[in-house]
């Protein structure tokens, strides 16, 4: 099989372009081809972010520099060309500037400088235009250089022109007005206040130089002793410049003169010269030595200063704290703490002055003060803290000497103290009188004193006393009374706190505490009162006795016989003295050990409470029992047959007594075995329980001649408690193999194994009909013998 693939051509894309001026149109034109088929599609990117599906687009470009031009071709069958890339320069506009030159009439030639730039450096091509009327051919109009020159004929303002054109085609141009000046200028100035120059100051002079057209283009002040200024741009009247110069500074000789000259220009050869002479007069010097700290509260001194050269005149002093100008006094109270600039002025007779300025500082004097605590006895330490301060400082920075006015004070409590906040112990309920001095780092003094008084700075200590309730007993696990007889040195007390020494507290004013065990417990208080003083602590031993615990036990219970109570209570600590009985049976005892008789079989609650000979009562103690018959049992009556061993089973006692001992194995067990040959037979049994109590039974036993199965011959299944159901009597049977029932059609209607199953009279849970019916039986007797029974029985309803 033969298929034909045709394979499409792949364009190849090109282009070309002109580099030109930025913000010039850029044509960009399509030379892509193809060797067969259609080109369709062009893509083009234009390096500046803009792209473009036209055949031969056209682009501006918004600044200047180099951009990378993509291009690709798709033909008709979607086949992709390569990428083309070019460089593209868009040129960049020149920025057109020159420099006029300052000249005048008679000047040779005017020069322009030429300061054009441009941002891609490219070759740059320049046209001026002098805008000169009176221009000829051999002093053109135009020109082509890049620093021309022109000669102008008249004095004017005449608009030159440059414009400058790149490479690249990008043109720009600039006009400047330029004057031709007049050719004769007048140089002159004025002096400001020339009686009154001074070394010290700036002499000042104002500019009124002029020229017959134009601008005066330069100044030139030569100032008479060496120095001068030059003006290249001054200002033209009527607003002339002013220039100033200071000359060296002299105090003698009493003045000096100096020739001011002004040279004027209106261009380069055209210049008119101007002089005057000043005179200066010499100024003063003032000698101020730094001026010593004073203390705020310090009284007012004398500040001194002069003036060294002996210059006839003036001097005065100024500034905040001056009382006295000419004497220079100042006084530290009228001011604030701080550093304060003092003037010294001195003003000659020729006006000349000379200021000098020194800083006094008044240093704060601080403010002692201070609060107290207030302290109890025995040991009164009252904590002082200063409360002094300085200003633009702290406490810290204060030195501080106390003096706590205590004629008791000695070794290791003195008198004095150079703590900030000391503690001082008073002993004493005395008034005092407290000093504390504050010293600042400048030497600057201040102190108060402050007085202390009994009851309000110093209070007496409370006293802790107490003692306990004897009227009620000490028991453990009973509440101990505390009576509280505490005072509170004057004041009223605010907390009390108690141990009782068990590691229970209390804060109540008169507790009682519940001590668990008993023991020596020692029961501490301290108080408080509202002073935040705090008593010394008192303390009792307190003996806790012991709860006694009531216990006891009892003999045979039995009815008839008296019941013995012996006590068995315990007790820790103390001696048991009292118990109280409660018998149960309306009889109370206050003997340890009672004795009584019960007559009725009944349950008895017998209670015993004791007390010791501290008066420490148990809780009551109950037990109960039953005063009752004893119950003992023989069995119930049965049926046997002649010669079958019967197993009888006594209960209710300990031991036991069977009469008559006939047919018995052993007459005094309680489960003897019994083989009987009469037709009954009644057996008497005595039983003793372990109390010693007695009691009786009997058991009546019916002998049959032979071992059979006997069925009652009717009976009446009618719901009345009586002969309501059918069951086998099986005599010396060991087992009984099966009793059925039949129906008249010979149907089973009932079915056991077991001598104790009983027939309802129903099947299947129907009632059955009255009327007769057929029992089989099959059973093995005790000695192994197989007997065979039948019979009819009755239902009656």
């Amino acid at each position: 099989m033969i298929k034909v693939v045709h394979v499409a051509a792949k364009p190849v894309a090109n282009f070309n372009f002109t580099n030109g001026c930025y913000s010039q149109p850029f044509q960009f034109s399509n030379n892509s081809t193809i060797a067969a088929g259609n080109i369709t599609n062009w893509y083009w990117n234009f390096g500046d972010g803009n792209t473009s599906g036209l055949r031969d687009p056209v682009h501006s470009y918004s600044a200047s520099g180099t951009y990378s031009v993509k291009l690709v071709a798709t033909s008709e069958f979607n086949c992709v060309s390569d990428t083309i890339t070019m460089i593209i320069v868009a040129g960049a506009k020149p920025v057109v500037n020159f420099v006029v030159p300052a000249i005048c009439l008679l000047d040779a030639t005017a020069t322009f400088t030429n300061s054009t730039t441009v941002a891609d450096t490219s070759t740059l091509s320049y046209l001026w235009n002098f805008d000169d009327p009176n221009a000829t051919a051999a002093n053109p109009n135009t020109s082509t250089l890049i620093n021309p020159t022109h000669l102008y004929s008249a004095a004017a303002v005449y608009n030159v022109k440059l414009v400058t054109s790149s490479y690249l085609g990008c043109v720009d141009s600039i006009v400047k007005p330029f004057t031709v000046n007049g050719a004769v200028p007048r140089s002159n100035f004025i002096v400001s206040n020339p009686a009154t120059l001074c070394s010290n100051m700036d002499v000042e002079i104002k500019d009124s130089s002029y020229v017959d057209f134009g601008n005066i283009t330069k100044l030139e002040i030569f100032w008479g002793d060496g120095n001068s200024t030059i003006d290249n741009n001054p200002g033209q009247m009527p607003n002339g410049s002013f220039y100033t110069h200071r000359y060296a500074n002299f105090g003698t000789p009493a003045f000096k003169t100096f020739t001011i000259q002004m040279h004027a220009y209106s261009g380069i050869v055209c210049v008119d010269v101007r002089s005057k002479t000043i005179t200066v007069n010499a100024s003063p010097e003032i000698l101020f030595n730094p001026i010593p700290d004073i203390c705020n509260e310090s009284i007012p001194v004398n500040i001194t200063a002069s003036e060294i050269w002996g210059l006839t005149g003036t001097g005065t002093y100024s500034g905040l704290g001056i009382t006295n100008p000419a004497l220079g006094t100042f006084n530290p109270s009228l001011v604030t703490p701080g550093n304060y600039p003092i003037t010294y002025s001195f003003i000659t007779n020729f006006g000349c002055r000379a200021d000098s300025i020194r800083l006094i500082t008044v240093n704060p004097t601080p403010q002692a003060s201070f609060t107290k605590a207030h302290g109890c006895l025995p040991n009164a330490g009252i904590q002082f803290t200063s409360t002094s301060t300085v200003s633009g400082g702290n406490v810290n920075a204060l030195n501080h000497l106390w003096n706590f006015g205590d004629p008791l004070a000695g070794p290791g409590n003195p008198n004095t103290s150079n703590a900030i906040n000391p503690l001082h112990v008073y002993h004493s309920l005395n008034t005092f009188d407290v000093q504390l001095q504050t010293t600042s780092s400048k030497g600057c003094v201040h102190d108060t004193i402050i007085k202390l008084y009994p009851d309000i700075d110093i209070f007496p200590q409370p006293d802790a006393n107490f003692k306990i309730d004897s009227l009620k007993p000490i028991c453990s696990g009973s509440p101990v009374y505390f009576i509280n007889q505490s005072t509170g040195g004057g004041q009223a007390i605010t907390q009390y706190n108690w141990n009782f020494g068990d590691a229970a507290t209390s804060s109540a004013l008169n507790p009682n505490h519940i001590y668990s065990t008993h023991g020596n417990y020692p029961v501490s208080l301290w108080l408080q009162n509202a002073k935040g003083c705090i008593s010394d602590t008192a303390v009792i031993n307190t003996i806790v006795h012991s709860i006694p615990k009531a216990n006891f036990s009892f003999d045979s219970t039995c009815f008839g016989k008296p019941v013995q109570f012996d006590d068995r209570s315990t007790n820790g600590l103390g001696t048991i003295s009292v118990w109280n009985w409660n018998l149960g049976n309306s009889n109370t005892s206050i003997l340890q050990n009672p004795i009584t008789t019960y007559s009725s079989y009944q349950p008895y609650t017998v209670s015993l409470k004791v007390t010791t000979s501290n008066g420490c009562v148990s809780a009551p103690v109950s037990k109960t029992f039953s005063i009752q018959k004893v119950n003992v049992f023989a069995g119930r009556d049965t049926s046997i047959a002649k010669g079958q061993p019967l197993q009888l089973q006594a209960a209710g006692a300990s031991t036991y007594t069977w009469t008559p001992a006939t047919g018995l194995n052993n007459n005094v067990i309680y489960n003897p075995i019994a083989v009987l040959y009469n037709n009954s037979q009644t057996y008497y049994l005595k039983g003793l329980t372990t109390e010693g109590c007695l009691g009786f039974d009997t058991i009546n036993i019916k002998v049959f001649n032979r071992a059979d199965v006997y069925v009652p011959n009717a009976f009446t299944p009618n719901g009345d408690g009586l002969n309501d159901f059918l069951q086998p009597i099986c005599i010396g049977i060991k087992q009984l193999i099966y009793f059925r029932i039949y129906d008249r059609w010979g149907n089973i209607v009932f079915s056991a194994r077991n001598e104790f199953d009983k027939w309802d009279a129903r099947l299947n849970g129907v009632i059955v009909p009255a009327g007769n019916f057929v029992w089989l039986a099959e059973a093995i007797t005790f000695d192994g013998r197989l007997i065979q029974r039948k019979g009819s029985v009755i239902v009656i309803r």
